[in-house]
Parts: structure tokens; sequence; C-alpha cells
């Protein structure tokens, strides 16, 4: 502001100082700062802002001391005239401005305290004062004219009483700096002369009697012998019987006693003079007089001679007890209580105070002695407290009685003094005064019952703290006398509630107390709708221990009801009270409460069940678990149990909303028993417990997903449960799963849902399959019933832009519908974990379970419009999953896959073969080993490679069986079993397709494979390759026999040729009889070599390879005939040669008799072979061959 401070922006700054908020007031003393107010002596707006320093407002304590340092800095000075420029302030409507503009004038008149006109100041002050007190006390009645007309504008005047409030605290602040005894005695003047004390603004008189007794207070001592008086010429003055007058009375007595206890101790006369002017104060017909004198006596009492103790106490008991008028012995009541106050308990035993109370309520003849006693009782009770209550504890067996006592005066007396004393009674008082109280209500005497009534009804006026340890015994009982037989016990408990109805502080409750009432009288017809009244109240207000013991009953009234709907209501207002009560209130009253829930928790109606579990949940939250200790196990015993299946349904539902009102840590600990039970051997638990994890994510919403890792696994194995009910909660709790985490934890579900839709069991797959569909939509933002409706509408709109429903619109809305469900997955899971996703659908499309087959039919329906370019899409993340399911050892998985493949062939033929085909390569040069097939990726593809050949035409296999026929063959060749086996069968489909050249092209190899025996040819092992051509000639030894024989039999026949011959013939069947001869010739020949060459080992490897030979050939009654044929023909000798000069003859002749000893013993009794009645035609003929070559030359053949 510097350079634009004139006088009007600094007027606009000085009017803003006087703003009601602190905000803006603080932003002009910050602007002032700036200006230059070095012109003006003082500004009455700063020095106000002053005053709010010592406020303890933060605001007010900022701004003065903003005001403060402007103050300073500017050189303002306190003067006379200040004051007179503060008083308008009191007036403002902003009450922060009201207190700083007295403090301001306080610390004014202070400031100036050294001044040499400092009396002629404080008397300008007082009447400046003054002057505004009258100005602002205005009259509320209009004024009339001579003609009795109303004057315009006097009627509906507005009474100005804050600002005499601030007056008051004006003189507050001036009081302590009166400066002469004349000053104070215009003061008290002011107060009580004027009538200040009695004006009708309460808040006014009393701050204005504060005043007074401050200025009493300060300067007592000093001028005690001038202001008493004026005090005591006012109680001596006549009681003229108005309100002014009763509130002016009380004020005088208050500062008579506040000054008599100033008066120096060598005036005890005086002291005298004044306890006998508040004893004669005491007959005022004003309640209010006489509490302020028995307040005053107390300290007074302390002054006075014994004698005149003696003599006050027993003018107060005799007006007390005996006084005629009702005020006088109201009055003696308080003077009693307040001199013996003042004399502590050791009075009440010297003066017999409480036995003489006792034999005056106790006379039956005289009310005016058990009113007056009663009344002595009260102020007592009042007065001294809990010092009193020993003796409070001992008259209430008096009290009750006296509730019914024949005078009205003496049953008011007596509830107006039970109120006392239950509004002063201590936590142990309670206790020790329930008991008689209570048992009161189960006397035969009706008086007595509606004695204990009242006496409960009084604790309605209890302490919070006690009445909220009281209420949770008294209403129910009180609740019981409401259907008592007697009208008058009945109807004083009605006026019992309502009186606890009139203490509730909960202003919801207290609009509805009249129904509540209501329902507690007539609970059969007004439960309905007092619960209905409850539900449908917003409250905002903690709920507090009166309105605790009116509500509850009606709760648990409706939780016992049998209608559901009461029940949930109930229990909804419950779970709803829970967060507005202070757990101290609410805790007497949970060993009812929680049963009924558990109740509710049970019953067949889910909402019902569902509300009950929340208010469970609601009250462990607020109340801590330590406060059940055992309602965890109580509901886990429940699961465990053999209930029926509603009873587990309400238990796993309430111990998950407990488990998230005790936290997170509970739930942890609790777990690894949950994942357990879910595998037990007994179908209930199991159920239970799956339905707990149906709860549990709703329950913990986010928090819960750390746990999925352990759930899943659980919830997965549940689907293939054996029992029905297991298998359908575990459904259940699968889809809260997805719905819960879609997206937050999609990483998580995903892989699970994947593995699963491969499990051995249908159901699991079947119900993965499900799941994933849920995943999908809540991952696209919708629903299967929305995606429904989302195609609806598109063909709706095809249809009218189109003119008609044609099929090619449907198709047109289908594949914009998917495509959008399509484009939201890639963006959200990116495009290979859709394809992924895609994949194993398609996959699934192919399953052995028709209901399998369904649930992805209706998926893939959902996602996918274009089937033929999707699976180009996904093609290789099929055959991913095609491959490991044919690889896998799990029959359903293989066939699955196997029909996939041949899906995919059959229907998408060159489209697909062109991409199937590089596929299968990369797998096989992968060398994958799946972990869960037991076999490997090498078998899955040869597995394919047959699915292939059996749906593809030959058109497409000439295109590719150059590809094919080198897989084939290292297939063949294979280390592991499984694979040459698969890869066999593709051969024989391949050579059925293609033809010859599939053996020309794989035969070769394998045969130049083992006749290398040094080493492996073209990466071939010749051990391999030897299991390759035996798995050939298992499938197909019509057409490999005849390419392998004139390698195998090449003479001299090696010893792992003869070994191969030997392992070949065993799978060689029928095709064995057409190649004997030359096969027995070849090892015939081979022999003698052998044996001239000394290789014993290559002799007994030939050796062998016959023995099988005729042992397979024994088998066969066809292959036996050719078999002997050819023994025959190699035991041929012609007539008179000589076997020792032929080597060569000599041996083929002894190799054939070998092979018939061999044939022989394949014919014994135990022996499998068939051959045996064929064998028996030709005994005789080789008997007589046999004996011929007994006299063989060659010793050889001899053998």
């Amino acid at each position: 502001m510097e350079g634009s401070d004139g006088p009007a922006e600094r007027a606009v700054l000085d009017g803003g100082l006087a703003q009601a908020d602190s905000a803006v007031r603080g932003a002009c003393l910050a602007a002032l700062d700036f200006a230059d107010m070095t012109d003006a002596p003082f500004s009455a707006a700063v020095w106000v802002n002053m005053g709010g320093r010592g406020t303890e407002s933060v605001p007010l304590e900022e701004n003065g001391e903003l005001a403060a340092t402007l103050w300073e800095d500017n050189g303002m000075e306190v003067q006379p005239a200040l004051i007179t420029a503060v008083v308008p302030f009191l007036r403002s409507e902003a009450s922060e401005l009201r207190t700083c503009a007295a403090r301001a004038i306080g610390a004014a008149v202070e400031a100036l305290a050294g001044e040499p006109n400092y009396d002629q100041l404080i008397d300008t002050v007082l009447s400046e004062l003054k002057a505004a007190y009258a100005s602002w006390l205005v009259r509320l009645e209009p004024d009339y004219d001579e003609f009795g007309i109303v004057v315009p504008g006097t009627q509906h005047r507005t009474d100005i009483a804050y600002a005499r409030v601030a007056v008051a605290d004006a003189l507050y602040h001036v009081a302590p700096l009166l400066a002469t005894s004349a000053q104070a005695q215009a003061l008290v003047r002011f107060l009580v002369d004027d009538g200040v004390l009695g004006e009708r603004a309460e808040t006014v008189r009393a701050r204005m009697l504060d005043a007074g007794a401050r200025a009493v207070e300060s300067h007592g001592a000093a001028w005690a012998g001038e202001l008493m008086p004026l005090l005591e010429r006012e109680l001596a003055a006549r009681d003229r019987g108005t309100t002014a007058d009763d509130h002016v009375r009380e004020g005088v007595v208050v500062l008579l006693g506040r000054l008599a206890q100033h008066l120096p101790p060598s005036d005890d006369a005086r002291v005298e003079a004044a306890v006998d002017r508040l004893l004669a104060a005491l007959s005022t017909p004003s309640e209010s007089v006489q509490s302020a004198v028995g307040q005053c006596l107390a300290p007074l009492a302390r002054r006075l001679s014994d004698a005149k103790l003696a003599s006050a106490v027993e003018h107060v008991m005799s007006e007390t007890l005996s006084a005629e008028r009702y005020a006088a012995r109201r009055g003696g009541a308080y003077g009693l209580a307040g001199l013996i106050k003042g004399r502590g308990l050791a009075a009440l035993k010297r003066f017999s105070v409480v036995d003489r109370l006792r034999e005056a309520s106790e006379d039956r003849k005289d009310m005016r002695q058990r009113e007056g006693a009663l009344f002595a009782y009260e102020t007592l009770a009042a007065a001294m407290g809990r010092l009193f209550e020993p003796y409070v504890i001992q008259f209430v067996p008096t009290l009750l009685a006296l509730f019914g006592d024949p005078s009205a005066d003496v049953r008011d007396a007596a509830q107006e003094t039970a109120r006392v004393i239950m509004a002063g009674i201590s936590g142990h008082g309670v206790k020790l005064l329930l008991p008689a109280a209570l048992h009161g209500l189960d006397d035969s005497q009706w008086r007595t019952k509606k004695g204990s009534v009242e006496m409960l009804g009084a604790m309605a006026y209890c302490a919070p703290k006690q009445l909220s340890m009281a209420l949770p015994s008294v209403v129910p009982r009180i609740i019981e006398v409401l259907t008592d037989t007697h009208g008058q016990v009945a109807e004083t408990a009605r006026r019992a509630l309502l009186r606890f109805g009139e203490v509730i502080h909960n202003p919801e409750i207290q609009d509805v107390v009249p129904t509540l009432l209501a329902a507690l009288d007539d609970p059969a017809s007004k439960t309905d709708a007092a619960l209905r009244t409850l539900l449908f109240t917003a409250f905002v207000h903690y709920i507090d221990a009166p309105s605790l013991a009116l509500v509850v009953p009606i709760l648990q009234r409706g939780m016992r009801a049998r209608a559901a709907k009461t029940k949930r209501n109930a229990a909804q207002i419950m779970g709803s009270m829970a967060t507005l009560t202070d757990p101290a209130d609410l805790a007497p009253y949970l060993p009812s409460l929680v049963p009924l829930l558990r109740t509710v928790l049970v019953d067949p109606v889910p909402e019902a069940r569902a509300t009950a579990a929340k208010a469970l949940g609601s009250l462990v939250q607020r109340l801590r678990e330590e406060r059940f200790p055992t309602l965890v196990a109580d509901l886990v015993a429940v699961l465990k149990s053999d209930a029926s299946g509603v009873d587990r349904a309400g238990a796993a539902q309430g111990l998950s909303e407990v488990l998230s009102g005790i936290g997170l840590s509970r739930l942890e600990g609790l777990l690894p028993e949950i994942t357990a039970n879910c595998s037990s051997a007994r179908a209930p638990v199991r159920e239970g417990f799956m339905m707990l994890l149906i709860y549990l994510p709703t329950t913990f919403a986010e928090e819960f997903q750390p746990f999925l890792s352990h759930v899943l696994p659980s919830v997965l194995a549940g689907l293939a449960d054996e029992n029905e009910q297991v298998r359908a909660a575990a459904l259940r709790a699968g889809r809260i799963l997805v719905a819960s985490f879609a997206r937050s934890a999609v990483d998580q579900l995903l892989p699970e849902l994947l593995a699963s839709m491969h499990h051995e069991a249908w159901r699991i797959r079947h119900s993965s399959i499900e799941l994933l569909g849920e995943l999908i939509y809540r991952v696209a933002g919708l629903t299967g019933s929305q995606a429904e409706r989302e195609r609806e509408a598109l063909r709706a709109s095809f249809a009218v832009a189109s003119g008609d429903g044609d099929e090619e619109s449907d198709e047109e809305e289908e594949e914009t519908v998917s495509a959008n469900i399509r484009e939201v997955l890639s963006e959200e899971l990116g495009v290979d974990r859709c394809h992924e996703i895609l994949a194993a659908l398609y996959v699934a499309r192919s399953d052995v379970a028709a209901m399998v087959r369904q649930m992805s039919f209706s998926v893939w329906k959902t996602v996918v419009a274009n089937t033929p370019r999707t699976v180009r899409e996904c093609l290789p993340q099929i055959m991913d999953i095609v491959l490991v399911g044919l690889a896998s050892d799990a029959y359903e998985r293989r066939t699955t896959a196997a029909r996939t493949l041949g899906d995919l062939v059959h229907k998408l033929g060159e489209a697909v073969m062109s991409r199937v085909v590089p596929i299968l390569e990369g797998a096989l040069r992968g060398d994958t080993i799946v972990a869960d097939g037991g076999g490997s990726i090498r078998h899955g593809v040869f597995i394919g490679l047959s699915e292939i050949l059996n749906a593809t035409g030959k058109a497409y296999m000439d295109a590719y069986a150059d590809a094919m026929i080198p897989l084939v063959r290292r297939g063949l060749c294979d280390a592991d079993e499984m694979v040459r086996e698969a890869a066999a069968a593709a051969f024989n489909g391949l050579q059925q397709t293609v033809g010859p050249r599939v053996i020309d092209s794989v035969v070769p190899p394998l045969l130049n494979a083992l006749t290398q025996n040094s080493g492996e040819l073209d990466g071939i092992d010749p051990e391999h390759a030897l299991e390759a051509l035996r798995e050939l000639m298992a499938v197909r030894a019509n057409v490999v026999f005849p390419v392998l024989i004139p390698t195998l039999t090449a003479v001299p026949i090696t010893l792992f040729n003869a070994r191969a011959l030997s392992s070949l013939i065993q799978v060689s069947g029928a095709t064995l009889s057409r190649r004997l001869p030359q096969i027995l010739l070849a090892l015939f020949e081979s022999l003698p070599v052998h044996h001239a060459s000394g290789d014993t080992e290559a002799e007994a490897g030939l050796r062998d390879t016959v023995r099988v030979i005729v042992s397979t050939a024994a088998q066969d009654e066809g292959t036996l005939e050719s078999l002997m044929l050819q023994f025959h023909e190699s035991v041929k000798v012609k007539e008179g040669a000589d076997l020792s000069a032929a080597p060569k003859e000599a041996s083929r002749v002894a190799e054939a008799c070998y092979g018939l000893a061999t044939m022989c013993q394949s014919f014994a009794p135990n022996s499998a072979a068939r051959g045996r009645t064929a064998m028996g035609a030709h005994v005789i003929d080789w008997l007589r061959i046999l004996i011929d070559l007994l006299a063989s030359s060659s010793q050889l053949v001899v053998e």
C-alpha cells in the first residue's frame, strides 16, 4: 500500500477491523502494517483487536499480536477517549469482537491506572457502561399512543441481550480496577437497586452477578463495612413476590455470602449477624434464593462458634421438619445442607442429623416430618456429594416405602430426592443400590413394586458413566413391569421409561422416543413400526447410553421375531448403531445380542443372514476381538460340524465379516486351517470351508489379493469334488474370485485357469472355462448378459440400417461385438496373452466331454467372430497346447489334442498346413520335456503328424512329403521308445498316402547305419537305427522286410546283422514265411565262416538268431511248413558224399540239426507253440534222416 495509503484506503481497512470474520480482520491488520498511521493518536479498532490476546483462541491471539505490533510501530497511546470509542464495539453482532471489546476496555482502564484523574476515569467508564446498558435494554412490548393504538415501529422489537452481556463482561474486567469504595457501592447499587440482577435475560443476570462477585472478591477485605449495609438492607426489605425480585434477592445473598467471608476474624459478630440475615432469607419462597443461601452458609459456618452453630442447626432442623409453610421447610433443608457442608461429616454425628431424619421419615402421623426428611436428604446429597453416599444407601429402603406414601406431596418429594441422589451417585453406589431396588420389583405389594420402579426410573438422572452401568440391568426389568396387572405399577413403569427418554442426548433418538416407547409397551404390534422408523433415521450423532437402553430391547424383540424381514431390519440397525456407540455403553448388551445375531445368522433367508453377518462384523470391529473371545472358534466349529447347509453358510458369512472386523493378521493365521479343511475327508467340512472362500473375497475386497495364491488351488480342486454341494460352492467361490480380482489380479488368476482347462477331471475343465469366460467379460467391462444385450442392440441397429434382419447383417453385428471384446482384451492383457486364452478355448472345443465342448463354444462365440482368421493368428499357441497334450499320459488330453489337430487340418487345409509343419519341425528341434505328461514334445510331434496324415488328402501330402519324411526318419531313430513308436505310426500313414518313395527315403539310411558298426552315420546311431527298423517292421513289415533282407543276409552275416535279424524277425509276422529259406540259408552259410575264423562270439550270435527264427516260426503252422522244407533241403547230402571232406556242407547239415533241435524244444509240453500238430506229421521222416546222419563221417554232424 505504500504510496496509496490515503484516508479513504485507511478508512476501508479500519472498517474491516470490525468485520465478524477473524480472517478478514487479520488480513486488514496485515495490510495496515504498510500504512502510515502516526498521524492518529489511537485507533479504537486496532485496540479492540488487541483484546484478543489471552483468550486462548488461535485466530484472536494472532490478530491480537498483529494489532499490538501495529499499535507500537505507529506510536499510539491509550487515552480516556479511547475507552469511549471502544464502547460501541460491545454491540457488535460478532461474538469474538464483543469479547475483544470488553477485554480491551479493561486493558485500557488498567493502562491508565497511574494517571492523576484515575478516579474520575473510573466514574466515567462506569457511567458510560451503565448508559450503554440502559440504551440496549429495550422494552419488548409495543408502545401505544393516547388513543391506544400501537406506535409504528415499536412492535416486534428484538432483544439485544448479547450487547448487555458484553457490558457485563466489560464490568467484570473493570471490577478489580475500582479505585474507591464509592465506586464499588455505585456498582452494587447498579446491580441491586436498578434491578440489573433481576433482568429478564438469564445470561445477562449470570454475567452481571459474576461482575459483582468479582468486585466483592477484589475489594471485600477493604470495603466490607461500606458494602455490607447495602446488601443487608435489600434482604431486610419486604419480598415483593415477583420473579425479578427473587433473582435480585438471590444475587444479593450470593454477594452477601462472598462479602461476609472477607470480614476480619475480630469481627465475628458481624459474621454471625450475616448468618442470621442468611437464615432469615431462607424463608423466601424462591428456591433459587434458598439454594444461594445454602451455598453461602457453607464457608461462613466454619467461622461460627459451637454454640451459634448448634443454635443454627437446631433452627434449620426445626424449620425443615416442622414449619407450616412449604417454602420454610424447603429453605430449612437448604440451610441444613449448607451448615453441615461447612462443618463436615462430624457435624452429622454431633447433631444426630441422620437419626433425627430417619425418625422423621418414619413418622406415619405427620406428613410434614416425612416430607421435610426427604427435603433434607435431597439437599444433603446435592451439597455433600459422595461423602453423604453411605447414608443414602441406608436410606434407600425407607425411600422406596415413601414412594408409596398416601400423601402426594411426600411422593413428589421422594421422586425429587431419588433424582438428586441418582444424579450424584458413584458407580460403587449404583452397585449397592441396584439389588435393593430390583428386589422390590418382585414384592407382592404393588406399592413397593411401584416405589422400586420409581427408584429405578430416577436412575435416568445418574451421571453418564453410572447411567451406562445401570441401564442394561434396569430397563429390561422396567419393561417387564409394563405388563403388571396393577394399572398404577404399569403406568409408573411407562413414566420411568419416558424419564429415560427425556435424558437422551441423541437428537435423532429424541425425535422417535414416542415410537420406541410404544414398541416397548406393545411389542407384538409396534415392533415393526419402530424398526422401520429406526431404519430410515439418518444417525449423525453418537448414540448415548439412555438411547441404547430404549433401542436394544426393541432390537432384541425384532431378532426373536418369526418374519425374516423383521429380523433383517433389527440386525441391520444393530450393525449401523455399533459404529455410533461408545463401546463401553454397548458392551453390557453383548451377552444377549451376540446369541440373537447368531440365531439370525442361520436364518433360511439369505438376506437376513447377510445382514446379521455384517452386524456381527461391525460389532467385532468396533468393540475388538477381546470382547468376543470364543466367537471365531465357535463359527469355525459350525463349519466343521454336520449342521445343515444353511447353518454352515451363515457361519461362513459371519466368520468372513468377523475376520474382516478383526483384521488381516487374524485371517493370515487362520488361512492354513481353511485350506486344509477344504480337502477334508468329510464332505460337510469341505462344503463349509468352501463357502467361507465365497464370502472372504467380497468382505476383504482388494486386501484379499495377497491370499489368492493360497486359496485358488483349493477352489479349483473343489470343482472336481465327488460331492455336488462342494462342487457348487467351489464354482461360486471361483466366480467371486474372478468377479473381485479380474482386473487387479489377472496375473494370478489367468495362469491357474488356463492350467485347469487341461485337468484330467472334466468338471474342473468345464468350470475353468466358465470362470475364464467370466474373467474375459470382467476384463472387457461386461457380464455375459451385458455382452448378449450389446449383441442384440447391434443386431437391431443393423436391421434398421439395412431394412431387414438378413444373415449378412447378423454376421456383421456378431463380428462387431466380438471385435470390440477382442480389442479390449488385447489392450488390457496384451496380444500374446490374448492369443494364449483363445488358443486354450479353441483346443477345448475338441474336448472329449460334451459339456466342456458346449461351454467352450459359448465363450468362443462371444469373443471370436471370424474363426479361421483367429485360428491363424493364434496357431503357434494352439500348436504348443496340442503338442503338450499329445505327449500327455492322460488319455482324454491326448484325444483332445489329436482332435484339435485333425480339426485344424480338416477345416483349414492348405491354409494351416503351411504353418503347422514348420511348427512341428521347430518343436522337434527344441526337445522340450513335458513335466506333467511324462513323455516329450517329440512324442507329441509324431502323434500329431499321424493325425495330420489321417485328416489330409493325398494332394496336400504330396506338397509336404519332402518336409515330413526327414521328420519321420529322425523320429524313428530317437532314443525314446515312445517317440519311435509314434514315428513308426506316422511312417505308416505317410507310406499309405505318399507311396514307396517314403520307404526309399527312410529305410536305406537306416540300413546304411546298420552296416557301419564303427560309429554313427549321418547322425544315426546303429542301435537306434535297428530300433527304428524294428518299429517299422511292427507297422509295415510286408513293405519294409523285403528291403531289409538283402542287406542283413549278406554272407557272411556279421554278429550285428545277426542280432538285427533276431530283433526284426520277432515283429515280422506273416512275412517271415516267404523270406525264411533265404535267411536260414544265409545263416547256415555264414556259420562255417565264423567257425573257421575262430569267432566264437559271432558263431554263438548266429546260432541265437537261428533259435529265434525257429521259435518264431513255431508259432504259426504256415511258417512251420516252410521251415521244415528248408531243414529238409539243408540236410540233403549226395549219396556216398564224405562230409568230413566238405566242411561247408557238414556245417550246413549240423546247423540244420541244431535248428531242428530248437524247434523240438519249442514244442515242449508247456510251450506256447501252436504247430505241435503239424510237427507230428514229420516226426517219422526226421527220425529216419537223423538215424542216417549218425553214420556220417563228420564228427560235427554226429554231435
